[in-house]
């Protein structure tokens, strides 16, 4: 089998409508898991600090994470009016 072959099947894959609501389920369990990992100081601060040597739109999502993380959606916003 080519790998032609391959990446057709991995893109019609990809495609399928099941292939694509397992992908968002895995996802939203990711970023729950996550948001709960960075309820931890410890954990926050590494994961922070890892994403400003990645790059500044990494740091920028990173600190987005935490506030979610600690704060909830919403409360951020409420606190900056």
């Amino acid at each position: 089998m080519s790998v032609d072959n391959l990446l057709e099947g991995f893109w019609k894959d990809l495609r399928d409508e099941d292939t694509h609501i397992a992908w968002e389920i895995e996802m939203s369990d990711y970023k729950a898991d996550l948001l709960a990992d960075l309820k931890d100081a410890a954990y926050a601060e590494l994961y922070v600090k890892a994403a400003l040597r990645e790059s500044r739109n990494a740091f920028l999502i990173a600190l987005k994470d935490v506030a979610d993380a600690r704060f909830g959606m919403s409360e951020p916003a409420e606190r900056s009016e």
